[in-house]
Protein backbone atom coordinates (compact mmCIF):
# COMPACT_ATOMS: atom_id res chain seq x y z
CA UNK A 1 0.00 0.00 0.00
CA UNK A 2 1.52 3.21 -1.27
CA UNK A 3 -0.15 6.06 0.69
CA UNK A 4 0.75 9.38 -0.72
CA UNK A 5 -1.68 11.92 -1.93
CA UNK A 6 0.22 12.49 -5.15
CA UNK A 7 4.05 11.07 -6.36
CA UNK A 8 5.80 12.55 -9.80
CA UNK A 9 6.90 8.77 -10.44
CA UNK A 10 6.59 6.44 -8.28
CA UNK A 11 9.68 4.30 -7.75
CA UNK A 12 8.14 3.01 -5.05
CA UNK A 13 5.37 1.13 -6.67
CA UNK A 14 7.61 -0.14 -9.21
CA UNK A 15 10.00 -1.47 -6.05
CA UNK A 16 7.11 -2.95 -4.80
CA UNK A 17 5.60 -4.49 -8.10
CA UNK A 18 9.09 -5.79 -8.63
CA UNK A 19 9.38 -7.71 -4.87
CA UNK A 20 5.96 -9.30 -6.33
CA UNK A 21 3.79 -7.07 -4.02
CA UNK A 22 0.09 -6.77 -5.28
CA UNK A 23 0.14 -2.74 -5.11
CA UNK A 24 -2.78 -0.24 -4.11
CA UNK A 25 -1.30 3.92 -4.64
CA UNK A 26 -2.53 6.96 -5.71
CA UNK A 27 -4.82 7.38 -8.61
CA UNK A 28 -2.82 10.25 -9.19
CA UNK A 29 0.58 11.01 -11.24
CA UNK A 30 3.12 8.36 -11.75
CA UNK A 31 1.52 5.06 -9.98
CA UNK A 32 -1.61 5.91 -12.21
CA UNK A 33 0.83 4.91 -15.32
CA UNK A 34 2.19 2.37 -14.12
CA UNK A 35 -0.26 0.27 -12.59
CA UNK A 36 -2.96 -1.29 -14.91
CA UNK A 37 -6.11 -0.52 -12.35
CA UNK A 38 -7.66 -3.90 -11.64
CA UNK A 39 -4.77 -6.12 -13.73
CA UNK A 40 -1.26 -5.42 -12.63
CA UNK A 41 -2.28 -3.80 -9.26
CA UNK A 42 -4.82 -1.16 -8.07
CA UNK A 43 -5.86 2.21 -7.80
CA UNK A 44 -6.79 4.33 -4.90
CA UNK A 45 -8.57 7.47 -4.25
CA UNK A 46 -6.30 9.30 -1.06
CA UNK A 47 -8.74 11.34 -0.61
CA UNK A 48 -11.71 9.16 0.63
CA UNK A 49 -10.67 6.45 2.98
CA UNK A 50 -13.96 4.52 3.22
CA UNK A 51 -13.27 3.57 -0.89
CA UNK A 52 -9.92 2.42 -0.55
CA UNK A 53 -10.24 0.67 2.26
CA UNK A 54 -13.32 -1.19 0.92
CA UNK A 55 -11.33 -1.76 -2.31
CA UNK A 56 -8.07 -3.36 0.20
CA UNK A 57 -11.11 -5.34 2.10
CA UNK A 58 -12.43 -6.22 -1.21
CA UNK A 59 -9.00 -8.05 -2.11
CA UNK A 60 -8.44 -9.66 0.74
CA UNK A 61 -11.86 -11.36 0.42
CA UNK A 62 -10.95 -12.25 -3.29
CA UNK A 63 -7.57 -13.80 -2.17
CA UNK A 64 -9.56 -15.86 0.55
CA UNK A 65 -11.73 -17.04 -1.74
CA UNK A 66 -9.33 -17.68 -4.64
CA UNK A 67 -5.81 -19.11 -3.05
CA UNK A 68 -4.41 -18.35 -6.62
CA UNK A 69 -5.57 -14.42 -6.55
CA UNK A 70 -2.72 -12.82 -4.71
CA UNK A 71 -0.21 -15.09 -7.16
CA UNK A 72 -2.28 -13.25 -10.26
CA UNK A 73 -1.92 -10.34 -9.05
CA UNK A 74 1.73 -10.69 -8.32
CA UNK A 75 2.50 -12.25 -11.79
CA UNK A 76 0.12 -9.21 -13.82
CA UNK A 77 2.23 -6.60 -11.75
CA UNK A 78 5.90 -8.46 -12.31
CA UNK A 79 4.64 -8.42 -15.80
CA UNK A 80 4.12 -5.11 -16.42
CA UNK A 81 7.25 -4.10 -14.62
CA UNK A 82 9.87 -6.39 -16.97
CA UNK A 83 7.29 -4.87 -20.30
CA UNK A 84 7.59 -1.14 -19.57
CA UNK A 85 9.96 -0.43 -16.50
CA UNK A 86 13.61 -2.19 -16.12
CA UNK A 87 16.76 -0.40 -16.12
CA UNK A 88 17.44 -1.81 -19.97
CA UNK A 89 14.24 -0.17 -21.48
CA UNK A 90 14.90 3.70 -19.51
CA UNK A 91 18.18 3.61 -20.23
CA UNK A 92 16.99 2.95 -23.99
CA UNK A 93 14.48 5.76 -24.11
CA UNK A 94 16.66 7.85 -22.37
CA UNK A 95 19.84 7.49 -25.25
CA UNK A 96 17.27 7.38 -27.87
CA UNK A 97 16.30 11.01 -26.61
CA UNK A 98 19.67 12.06 -26.02
CA UNK A 99 20.63 10.72 -29.66
CA UNK A 100 17.57 12.20 -31.33
CA UNK A 101 18.22 15.86 -29.81
CA UNK A 102 21.74 15.76 -30.32
CA UNK A 103 21.17 14.65 -34.18
CA UNK A 104 19.13 17.89 -34.45
CA UNK A 105 21.58 20.05 -32.73
CA UNK A 106 24.07 19.21 -35.00
CA UNK A 107 22.32 20.34 -38.63
CA UNK A 108 23.58 23.19 -40.05
CA UNK A 109 20.97 25.81 -41.51
CA UNK A 110 21.30 23.93 -45.82
CA UNK A 111 20.81 20.39 -43.65
CA UNK A 112 17.63 22.05 -41.74
CA UNK A 113 16.41 22.92 -45.41
CA UNK A 114 16.84 19.86 -46.82
CA UNK A 115 15.11 18.01 -43.81
CA UNK A 116 12.26 20.63 -43.62
CA UNK A 117 11.76 19.57 -47.59
CA UNK A 118 12.17 15.85 -46.91
CA UNK A 119 9.11 16.62 -43.98
CA UNK A 120 7.15 18.49 -45.84
CA UNK A 121 7.18 15.41 -48.84
CA UNK A 122 7.07 12.91 -46.39
CA UNK A 123 4.06 14.43 -44.63
CA UNK A 124 2.15 15.63 -47.59
CA UNK A 125 2.41 11.44 -49.17
CA UNK A 126 1.65 9.66 -45.85
CA UNK A 127 -0.12 11.69 -43.88
CA UNK A 128 -2.32 14.68 -45.05
CA UNK A 129 -5.17 12.64 -45.59
CA UNK A 130 -4.96 10.94 -42.52
CA UNK A 131 -4.28 14.22 -40.42
CA UNK A 132 -7.39 15.55 -41.77
CA UNK A 133 -9.80 12.74 -40.53
CA UNK A 134 -8.50 13.19 -36.90
CA UNK A 135 -10.46 15.27 -34.87
CA UNK A 136 -9.36 18.46 -32.84
CA UNK A 137 -10.02 18.71 -29.34
CA UNK A 138 -13.72 19.45 -29.02
CA UNK A 139 -14.77 18.10 -32.35
CA UNK A 140 -16.71 15.54 -32.67
CA UNK A 141 -15.04 12.74 -34.94
CA UNK A 142 -16.50 12.36 -38.29
CA UNK A 143 -19.13 9.51 -38.65
CA UNK A 144 -18.46 6.62 -40.91
CA UNK A 145 -20.71 6.25 -44.28
CA UNK A 146 -23.77 4.44 -44.08
CA UNK A 147 -23.01 1.58 -46.18
CA UNK A 148 -22.78 -2.09 -44.88
CA UNK A 149 -21.27 -5.22 -45.13
CA UNK A 150 -17.33 -5.25 -46.51
CA UNK A 151 -17.63 -1.34 -48.92
CA UNK A 152 -18.50 -0.15 -45.02
CA UNK A 153 -15.12 -2.04 -43.92
CA UNK A 154 -13.31 -0.28 -46.68
CA UNK A 155 -14.56 2.90 -46.46
CA UNK A 156 -14.03 3.33 -42.56
CA UNK A 157 -11.08 4.51 -41.45
CA UNK A 158 -10.20 4.63 -37.81
CA UNK A 159 -7.35 6.55 -36.50
CA UNK A 160 -6.06 4.45 -33.54
CA UNK A 161 -3.99 5.92 -30.41
CA UNK A 162 -0.56 5.92 -31.98
CA UNK A 163 -1.59 7.38 -35.19
CA UNK A 164 -2.84 10.24 -33.24
CA UNK A 165 0.18 11.38 -31.77
CA UNK A 166 2.22 10.71 -35.00
CA UNK A 167 -0.14 12.92 -36.76
CA UNK A 168 0.29 15.98 -34.16
CA UNK A 169 4.45 15.58 -34.29
CA UNK A 170 4.17 16.10 -37.96
CA UNK A 171 1.91 18.87 -37.35
CA UNK A 172 3.98 20.48 -34.57
CA UNK A 173 7.01 19.65 -36.36
CA UNK A 174 5.93 21.48 -39.74
CA UNK A 175 4.84 24.39 -37.54
CA UNK A 176 8.34 24.93 -35.99
CA UNK A 177 10.03 24.50 -39.22
CA UNK A 178 8.17 26.92 -41.18
CA UNK A 179 8.36 29.25 -38.34
CA UNK A 180 12.01 29.30 -38.28
CA UNK A 181 12.61 30.24 -41.48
Amino acid sequence: FQPALYEAFGLTVIEAMNCGLPTFATNQGGPAEIIVDGVSGFHINPMNGREAGTKIADFFQKCKEDPGYWNKMSTAGLQRIYECYTWKIYATKVLNMGSMYGFWRTLNKEERVAKQRYMQMFYNLQFRNLVKTVPRVGEQPPRPATTTGAAAERNQIVARPRERQVCALLRNLLRKDRGSN
